[in-house]
């Protein structure tokens, strides 16, 4: 059963002289008084405002779907009800004083370790929201495990989005297939993994990285990378211990992968001539089997 309280939440403008509330020299501005109200569900606490009420019972119902999907996957529950702070838009929520620091628009959501809370606002579509709420609630996973794991949550960027994105988008997207198609036929794939690590996007290459891995090995991967032996807290300790492997090995393997997978230029390869000014590229989407690519050109 769903319960409806209200909270009220005063947010007033910050001041200039307040030095907590300064980022890099500059102030957050804040134009709007939120009147919060609770949601409860079963695991979460809902926090929204009452022109937002209908949307949030659909975020909530979303919430609970996904934690149920991942409490199963993950084999954990979170030790503590978790807490869900919704805006009603990007520009509502760059004003949130629940998240310290300016938030630019590339920003669709944030989960703080320490108090594990999650802070978003509604995207355009409900489908982004989806996404974007189930990668945020593997965070709030990530964290509770790590803290009842008694490690920390220092691992890589490509670990923590790359996984978050893997079980929020499944294994096959749109967007990560387009990019890793043309990274291994344009030759951007480094030979070496620590050099992936820090050159490619954490999310697309995390993506695609743990994609593999759970093709693999299966979905039981993610708990295991996760709930390491108390020896195997390391990075490249977690990994031997999920797979038997080392990453070294594992990102040649996926390496090898890929490239069976998207093979080398194929014929007309050179009529993706780069852009410029008059000639344009747009709106570039993979097929169903990933072979081809459609996208609106003036040629």
């Amino acid at each position: 059963m769903i319960r409806t309280a209200v909270l009220c939440l005063s947010i007033v403008l910050l001041s200039a002289a307040s030095a907590a509330a300064q980022y890099f020299g500059r102030n957050k501005v804040e134009y709007a008084d939120f009147n919060f109200r609770i949601l409860a569900t079963e695991h979460f606490d809902v926090y929204y405002y009452a022109r937002e009420e209908r949307a949030a019972r659909i975020a909530a119902q979303l919430a609970e779907r996904w934690y149920a999907r991942f409490s199963t996957l993950l084999n954990h529950q979170l030790h503590s009800r978790q807490p869900l702070v919704l805006y009603g838009s990007q520009a509502e929520f760059a004003q949130t004083n629940v998240v310290s620091g300016l938030l630019p628009d590339s920003v669709g959501g944030v989960t703080d370790a320490s108090r594990r809370r999650i802070t978003m606002p509604f995207a355009p579509t409900l489908t982004e929201t989806h996404r974007v709420l189930g990668h945020e609630i593997v965070h709030a996973f990530q964290f509770d495990i790590a803290r009842q794991q008694g490690g920390d949550t220092a691992q890589p960027l490509w670990f923590i989005e790359g996984m978050a994105e893997y079980l929020s988008r499944g294994s096959l997207d749109s967007e990560s297939s387009l990019w890793l198609r043309d990274a291994v036929l344009s030759d951007r794939i480094p030979k070496k993994q620590s050099a992936a690590a820090g050159d490619l996007s954490p999310y697309l290459y995390g993506h695609a990285f743990w994609s593999y891995l759970g093709r693999r090995f299966g979905d039981g991967v993610v708990e295991k990378a996760l709930k390491p032996g108390k020896k195997q807290r390391r990075l490249k300790d977690r990994m031997i211990y999920a797979t038997g492997e080392n990453l070294d090995a594992l990102y040649d393997g996926w390496r090898q992968s890929v490239g069976r997978e998207y093979g080398a230029a194929t014929d007309g390869a050179d009529r993706l001539k780069a852009w410029s000014r008059d000639n344009m590229q747009l709106g570039p989407s993979l097929s169903p089997d990933g072979k081809q690519a459609a996208f609106f050109s003036p040629t």
